[in-house]
Formats: C-alpha cells, structure tokens, sequence
C-alpha cells in the first residue's frame, strides 16, 4: 500500500536524468523549524517519578520532562514542547495542536485541526510532515536521536523504533521498564529545509504484481532476475531518473546472490533526500540508515517487497521458483519497507500469488556530484582509479 503524502520539504531536483542526486549539506536542526527528540533519560511508566517531573503527574508531568531537556538543550521555544503520549482523555494528536481532547471529538473544535507539524530531528533531516500523516505512521526517519543529536537505542513510552505505525506503537512494556519519551515541538511551524543527502537513488516500486516476474506490465519479454531488473529499469526511465539503465531489483534466486549481482558502491539515497546506505558494505551488512520506503513517485509504502535474499544479499530457501511462480502453493522471501533492520529484506516467506513490491537500486558509485555527469555513461571506465 503507497501513502501518498504532501511534504512539507522543500524539492532537491530529483528528476533530472542526467544528473547525480546531490544537495547542500546543513548541520544541525534550523532554528525556524520545528523539533522532535528522544528523550536521553529514561524512566517508568509514573512519569511522576522522574527527575524533571516537575511535581506534576501523568501527562503534565511528561510535558514538564520534554520542556526541562529541550530547555537545557537550548532548542528554543522550549515551554511549546510536548510528549507524544495519550491517556483516556486527551490524545497526543490533540496536544501536539496545543489542544486537548479526543481527535474523535475533533480536539474540541468544529473542524479538526490539521496545522501542526512539520518537524525535524535534532541532526537537522526531517522527521514527518503534518500531524495528520504523523498519526498515521507516516515518518521519514527513525526517531533514534535525543535533544543533542546523539545515538540512543531502544523504544520510547508509546512509540517504536522504524518508520510507519511502528514509531508509535511498537510494544506494550511493563509500567516498570525504563524507557523514554518522544518530545515534539506543538503547533504550526515553517516548512523543512531540503534533505540532505548525497549519492546515486534507490526506490520501491510503485508497481506490485505476483512472484512469477514474468507476468508484470513492464517486464518485456523477460524471466525471472532479468524480468526484475527491466521492471526497475523501466520505472527508472518513466519516473525521468539519472541513467536508468544502469538499475537492478534487490532480488536474489539460486546461484545469483543480490550481493554480488549489485557491484556498485553508492551511496544511495532515496527520492526524498534521505541516505539509506552509505556504502556496499552498509547495505550487505546490518542496519539500513533509514528505511527503504520510498517510491519512484515520491510515495511511502509500508507494504511488502519481493527479495528473496537475507540481510547480507545471500540468497533464502524461498524464491517463487526462480521468480517464475504465482502459484499459492510455493513461498517467495519478502522484505517490509519500513523496517530497517533485518526485516527490511528478510521479513519472512510469502505466498507466490501475492502481489508485492520490488526494491531497485542505480547500479553505480559516487564518484563526483556537481552534476557534470550526464550523457550515455556506457563509454565509461567501470572503475575507479
């Protein structure tokens, strides 16, 4: 399923097909925009019981938590900060709009309100766009940096750790475990500055269709790997993508190993600006940056993908008979694209009659990125001096 979202960031001038993707670098969150952070300290579900609580209890004392660390953090703006957190009265969706109330009463007001948001981490890359879209999963990033910008791991009170409806509602901890809050700036604010990244694209298909390859619109007269590589090529092309010939399918079957059919070095980058992986490396061995979600039209999908390979690009039991089979009766490897750690390409075995997405990735490395590129690339040396 693709979500269709009106981000509110501004364009990087991805459809230029001869043309590396590759904007200007920013440091940091801009102090117009709106922020969201993980809180550093963790605590148990009596919130009151935290150091910042303030003297305040359940959903005041979160807020008082989130406003105390942004204000020693000095983001500004700190008294606007709350916690996404709910509880019988008032929803988080209400309270990010300055609001409170249920969004089934409309947050108390004639019209519900839809003007909150957007936000962007503390390292500066946008985090989601509306409240409308934050509330139903749709973020660009993992919500996995505190109110200094570093790295902290685990879950927070109410929220997961990958994009989708995840971020919001990974698990049901013990009121006794430790963990923390996710702290967002409420209200309205500017739009986000442009994404950052640089490197050659990588996106998911809008198109789905069944494990037998063969039987996809844009698959020509192909089998298999070959039909998967043309689909992405052709999407590549139709979507004005830099040198979609050059494009293969994250897909593996008997004796093609993805990793290996994928030679290039990246990094890649998907269509909205946000680096997924920074090298071959990186995208063989462990944790994607960010997930793989993204289509060759700009939609987030957290539907599945055909893979057939493991975290490594090794290929898995399971392949819909070489991609050949739409028959239920056999089993293709599949991968969730808004997961980026193992499951983002090993998500378990999937009946062949499914119709699933495929990942594509440009096969090439970033060498230069001022955009001189252009042209038929065939003529070039396949590596690198």
């Amino acid at each position: 399923m693709s979500r269709s979202v009106s981000r509110r960031l501004a364009p990087v001038g991805l459809g230029i097909a001869a043309s590396l993707l590759a904007v200007a670098v920013v440091a940091g969150p801009s102090r117009a925009a709106h922020v969201m952070f993980v809180t550093s300290i963790t605590g148990t579900g009596d919130l009151s019981s935290w150091d910042d609580a303030g003297g305040f209890a359940g959903l005041a004392a979160g807020d008082a938590i989130c406003q105390a660390i942004a204000g020693r953090a000095n983001l500004g703006n700190s008294g606007a900060y709350r916690a996404w957190l709910s509880d019988s009265s008032n929803d988080a969706y209400c309270r990010l709009s300055g609001l409170s109330g249920k969004v089934s009463a409309k947050c108390g007001q004639a019209v519900l309100p839809a003007d909150a948001g957007p936000w962007q981490r503390t390292d500066g890359q946008p985090f989601a766009g509306t409240i409308g879209e934050l509330a139903a999963g749709v973020v660009y990033t993992v919500a996995n940096l505190d109110q200094s910008g570093a790295f902290v791991p685990g879950g927070t009170l109410a929220a997961g750790t990958d994009t989708s409806g995840g971020w919001s509602q990974g698990s049901y901890p013990a009121c006794s475990t430790l963990v923390r809050l996710s702290c967002f700036e409420s209200g309205a604010g500017p739009d986000l500055a442009p994404s950052t990244a640089k490197g050659v694209p990588a996106f998911v298909t809008d198109a789905t269709g069944s494990g037998d390859l063969s039987s996809w619109p844009d698959a020509g007269e192909n089998t298999g790997l070959a039909a998967a590589d043309e689909i992405c090529r052709t999407a590549a092309a139709n979507a004005g993508l830099y040198a979609p010939a050059f494009y293969r399918a994250w897909l593996s079957a008997t004796g093609a190993n993805v990793a290996s059919r994928i030679t290039g070095g990246g990094p890649w980058v998907r269509l909205d600006g946000i680096e997924i992986a920074s090298s071959h490396a990186a995208l063989t061995g462990g944790l994607l940056e960010e997930p793989f979600n993204v289509t060759e039209s700009r939609q987030y999908v957290g539907a599945l993908a055909w893979t057939g390979s493991s975290l490594s690009g090794v290929v898995t039991a399971n392949t819909c008979v070489g991609w050949k089979s739409s028959g239920s009766g056999d089993k293709g490897m599949s991968g969730v694209p808004d997961n980026r750690a193992f499951q983002w390409t090993q998500g378990g075995d999937i009946s062949c009659d499914a119709s699933q997405h495929l990942y594509c990735v440009c096969d090439q490395t970033l060498i230069a990125s001022d955009g001189f590129e252009s042209g038929d690339l065939t003529g070039w040396s396949s590596s690198q001096p």
